[in-house]
């Protein structure tokens, strides 16, 4: 089995950015390690990124390529395999050895987590490369881009700086395929300032970078995530979403609470999907929440006047949810988020009597709420309110007429 890789990726890409050797020193403290000791581990690491390439082999024939021979073709691809399902380096070279010893095969003799290692430079490297020859087929005369991070437990996979991402992916590009920058016509995003800020975003600086115009494309899930949690913001000038993110955190550090109701309040994260299970969490525990605050903390307990808003935003939240989930359908074609997204303005204005404003038309303070185009008889807030429930109702009627 022979593959053959261009120089720029496994030199580039599988050598510098995959394995660096600063990035494995300045995991041990270098003030607990003398000059002699550093300078040695350097040159052990130098000589086990020697031996991670030594299948890459320049070509005699075309010097800007390296050739792959893959001598035990077995034992590549139990290997792979093994990578594959997730496990570790060191667990393959442990089934690989288990599996000869079962079968009886020679062919798996000798597989260790170095060997382990060689072999996914190779398969990293040649899948880069077989995206490289995708990317400069004649067929092929236009390219798109499509930038995000991502969320988990609360905490971001990538903290760095936008220059720093934007280095390291033109030096990725131009080492994949070096006449990205003639082909790139499309760059999409979640719309966040630090993805498509004016002098400083990722976007912003790519399509500088790009040859010809580029039709910059933003995450419909996304875009409705920032516009709710702008809108959530606003409520009560901000004082609603900063008392729910405080309440959260003060229950979730509740020992004795968690244990009494079985059960942990949601960690509320930035994504909007996870403010929504914290309101339905607090609606559906709210006795034993609030007789746990009078009795814990009855000077900042919650109010009637924030009950009142958690219960009325909180099926304005799901039907939003509903809508995110759908638009993120792998299924999903973008040509159909359209429709999903009109019928969730139409959701949404159906439960609040949400109107337009025509222009010239007068308007009543006294007996609609008006936010520039749009307005809601003052009718339809009370009555959505009363749908919620008669504790619900029991909030709005506890409440002074001028709140």
């Amino acid at each position: 089995m022979t593959f053959s890789v261009k120089a720029t990726i496994v030199d580039v890409i599988i050598g510098e950015m995959f394995f660096r050797n600063d990035a494995i020193i300045n995991q041990h403290d270098s003030d607990s390690m003398d000059e002699n000791a550093a300078t040695n581990k350097a040159a052990k690491i130098a000589k086990q990124k020697l031996n991670t390439m030594k299948l890459f082999v320049r070509s005699d024939d075309d010097p800007d390529r390296y050739t792959i021979t893959i001598k035990n073709v077995m034992r590549f691809e139990l290997a792979m395999d093994f990578v594959g399902i997730g496990m570790s380096f060191r667990q393959v070279a442990s089934a690989i050895q288990y599996a000869k010893i079962r079968t009886h095969t020679a062919k798996l003799t000798g597989a260790n987590d170095l060997i382990v290692g060689q072999y996914v430079r190779v398969l990293v490297g040649t899948s880069l490369q077989h995206i490289a020859d995708v990317l400069d087929h004649e067929s092929v005369w236009a390219m798109s881009l499509a930038g995000d991070s991502s969320t988990h437990r609360g905490q971001s996979f990538f903290d760095l700086r936008v220059r720093i991402i934007f280095n390291m992916l033109v030096k990725f590009l131009d080492a994949l395929y070096p006449p990205w920058r003639t082909k790139l016509i499309g760059m999409s995003s979640d719309g966040e300032n630090t993805m498509t800020g004016r002098h400083r975003g990722l976007v912003t600086r790519i399509v500088a970078t790009a040859e010809n115009p580029v039709l910059r494309i933003w995450c419909a899930p996304h875009q409705i995530d920032l516009i709710v949690k702008q809108a959530a913001e606003c409520v009560a000038y901000g004082t609603w979403i900063k008392f729910t993110w405080s309440f959260s955190v003060f229950l979730r550090q509740q020992a004795n609470l968690t244990t009494r109701m079985n059960v942990k309040c949601p960690k509320q994260t930035n994504r909007w999907s996870h403010l929504g299970r914290l309101l339905t969490f607090l609606k559906s525990h709210r006795r034993q929440l609030i007789a746990y605050c009078v009795e814990n903390r009855p000077d900042n307990a919650p109010t009637y006047e924030w009950w009142l808003v958690t219960f009325s935003i909180a099926p304005i939240i799901d039907a939003i949810n509903v809508t995110i989930t759908i638009l993120q359908s792998r299924s999903l074609l973008i040509a159909q988020q359209e429709s999903h997204i009109n019928a969730l303005v139409g959701t949404l204005a159906a439960m609040l009597d949400v109107a337009i404003v025509e222009q010239g038309e007068s308007i009543d303070d006294d007996d609609d709420v008006v936010y520039e185009s749009m307005r809601i008889p003052v009718d339809s807030i009370v009555a959505h309110i009363h749908d919620q429930g008669s504790f619900a109702t029991k909030c709005y009627d506890e409440l002074n007429p001028g709140e």
